[in-house]
Protein backbone atom coordinates (compact mmCIF):
# COMPACT_ATOMS: atom_id res chain seq x y z
CA UNK A 1 0.00 0.00 0.00
CA UNK A 2 1.75 3.21 -1.04
CA UNK A 3 0.05 6.23 0.85
CA UNK A 4 0.50 9.89 1.58
CA UNK A 5 -0.73 10.21 4.92
CA UNK A 6 -0.89 13.62 5.65
CA UNK A 7 0.45 17.27 4.85
CA UNK A 8 0.73 20.71 5.98
CA UNK A 9 2.58 23.67 4.90
CA UNK A 10 5.22 26.04 6.66
CA UNK A 11 5.94 29.71 6.09
CA UNK A 12 9.39 30.16 5.65
CA UNK A 13 10.20 33.29 7.19
CA UNK A 14 13.06 35.68 7.36
CA UNK A 15 15.47 34.90 9.85
CA UNK A 16 13.43 31.56 10.96
CA UNK A 17 16.20 28.38 11.50
CA UNK A 18 16.29 24.92 10.09
CA UNK A 19 14.26 22.69 11.43
CA UNK A 20 14.81 18.77 11.48
CA UNK A 21 10.28 18.78 11.85
CA UNK A 22 8.46 22.07 10.66
CA UNK A 23 5.63 23.25 12.27
CA UNK A 24 1.96 23.39 10.79
CA UNK A 25 0.89 26.51 9.95
CA UNK A 26 -3.08 26.04 8.90
CA UNK A 27 -3.32 29.80 9.02
CA UNK A 28 -0.82 31.67 7.05
CA UNK A 29 -1.00 35.67 8.14
CA UNK A 30 0.59 38.58 7.64
CA UNK A 31 1.69 38.26 4.19
CA UNK A 32 0.94 40.80 0.89
CA UNK A 33 -1.00 39.97 -1.60
CA UNK A 34 0.87 38.81 -4.60
CA UNK A 35 3.86 38.57 -2.94
CA UNK A 36 6.57 35.51 -3.46
CA UNK A 37 6.86 33.26 -0.66
CA UNK A 38 9.41 30.23 0.14
CA UNK A 39 7.42 27.12 2.02
CA UNK A 40 8.13 23.13 3.29
CA UNK A 41 5.06 21.45 3.06
CA UNK A 42 5.65 18.07 5.42
CA UNK A 43 4.27 14.80 4.61
CA UNK A 44 3.68 11.76 5.62
CA UNK A 45 4.31 8.74 3.52
CA UNK A 46 3.94 4.99 3.74
CA UNK A 47 5.85 3.32 1.01
CA UNK A 48 6.64 -0.24 0.04
CA UNK A 49 10.12 -0.97 0.99
CA UNK A 50 10.83 -2.44 -2.88
CA UNK A 51 9.19 0.24 -4.76
CA UNK A 52 10.86 3.54 -6.01
CA UNK A 53 8.34 6.67 -6.25
CA UNK A 54 8.59 10.32 -6.90
CA UNK A 55 6.52 12.62 -5.19
CA UNK A 56 4.80 15.69 -7.69
CA UNK A 57 3.40 18.84 -5.02
CA UNK A 58 1.76 21.87 -6.17
CA UNK A 59 -0.11 24.83 -3.94
CA UNK A 60 -3.66 25.62 -6.12
CA UNK A 61 -5.37 28.70 -5.64
CA UNK A 62 -9.01 28.77 -7.18
CA UNK A 63 -7.72 25.78 -9.60
CA UNK A 64 -4.75 27.36 -10.51
CA UNK A 65 -0.45 26.47 -9.67
CA UNK A 66 0.41 28.91 -7.44
CA UNK A 67 4.19 27.58 -7.61
CA UNK A 68 6.31 29.54 -9.97
CA UNK A 69 7.13 26.73 -13.30
CA UNK A 70 10.93 27.52 -13.08
CA UNK A 71 10.66 26.23 -9.37
CA UNK A 72 8.74 23.03 -9.47
CA UNK A 73 11.85 20.95 -8.85
CA UNK A 74 13.20 21.54 -5.06
CA UNK A 75 14.86 20.15 -2.37
CA UNK A 76 13.86 17.73 -0.25
CA UNK A 77 14.33 16.27 3.50
CA UNK A 78 13.66 13.20 5.12
CA UNK A 79 14.21 13.74 8.60
CA UNK A 80 12.09 10.52 10.34
CA UNK A 81 11.99 6.91 8.67
CA UNK A 82 11.00 3.67 10.66
CA UNK A 83 10.46 0.05 8.73
CA UNK A 84 7.42 -1.79 9.51
CA UNK A 85 7.29 -5.39 9.93
CA UNK A 86 4.45 -5.58 7.09
CA UNK A 87 8.17 -4.63 4.84
CA UNK A 88 6.73 -0.79 4.56
CA UNK A 89 8.93 2.37 5.29
CA UNK A 90 6.67 5.41 7.05
CA UNK A 91 8.83 8.59 6.83
CA UNK A 92 8.12 12.35 7.31
CA UNK A 93 9.40 14.09 3.81
CA UNK A 94 10.11 17.93 4.41
CA UNK A 95 9.61 19.42 0.06
CA UNK A 96 11.19 22.93 0.11
CA UNK A 97 9.13 25.40 -2.76
CA UNK A 98 11.16 28.35 -3.02
CA UNK A 99 8.70 30.22 -5.18
CA UNK A 100 5.10 30.40 -4.33
CA UNK A 101 3.20 33.44 -5.00
CA UNK A 102 0.23 34.16 -2.83
CA UNK A 103 -2.29 36.84 -4.63
CA UNK A 104 -5.16 36.59 -1.76
CA UNK A 105 -6.63 35.66 0.63
CA UNK A 106 -8.47 32.79 1.03
CA UNK A 107 -8.43 28.70 0.82
CA UNK A 108 -5.06 27.41 -0.55
CA UNK A 109 -4.62 23.58 -2.08
CA UNK A 110 -1.73 21.16 -1.02
CA UNK A 111 -1.88 18.84 -4.17
CA UNK A 112 0.60 15.69 -3.53
CA UNK A 113 0.97 13.01 -6.28
CA UNK A 114 2.82 9.82 -6.03
CA UNK A 115 4.19 8.17 -9.35
CA UNK A 116 5.64 4.71 -10.03
CA UNK A 117 8.87 5.02 -11.11
CA UNK A 118 10.28 2.54 -14.13
CA UNK A 119 14.02 0.11 -13.87
CA UNK A 120 15.31 3.07 -15.10
CA UNK A 121 14.21 5.28 -12.77
CA UNK A 122 11.99 7.11 -15.01
CA UNK A 123 8.48 8.73 -13.98
CA UNK A 124 5.78 6.51 -15.14
CA UNK A 125 2.48 7.97 -15.80
CA UNK A 126 1.00 5.20 -12.94
CA UNK A 127 -0.37 7.22 -10.06
CA UNK A 128 0.03 5.37 -7.09
CA UNK A 129 -1.80 8.09 -4.63
CA UNK A 130 -3.04 11.54 -4.96
CA UNK A 131 -3.66 13.81 -1.51
CA UNK A 132 -4.97 16.81 -1.31
CA UNK A 133 -5.08 19.56 2.29
CA UNK A 134 -5.90 23.09 2.84
CA UNK A 135 -4.76 25.89 4.49
CA UNK A 136 -6.07 29.75 4.93
CA UNK A 137 -3.68 32.28 4.13
CA UNK A 138 -5.22 36.07 5.45
CA UNK A 139 -3.11 38.56 3.27
CA UNK A 140 -2.31 42.17 4.51
CA UNK A 141 -5.04 43.79 2.57
CA UNK A 142 -7.46 40.93 3.58
CA UNK A 143 -7.38 41.47 7.13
Amino acid sequence: MDKVLFSYPTLLREGMEASQIYSPEPLISGVKSGSIHQFVVTAGLMLDINKFVITELDILFEDQGMVLESEKAGKVEHPVRRLTNTSQIVYLSSMFLNEVQLDKSGCYTILIKLYLLDENHQKTDTVLDTHTSYFYVMTEEGE
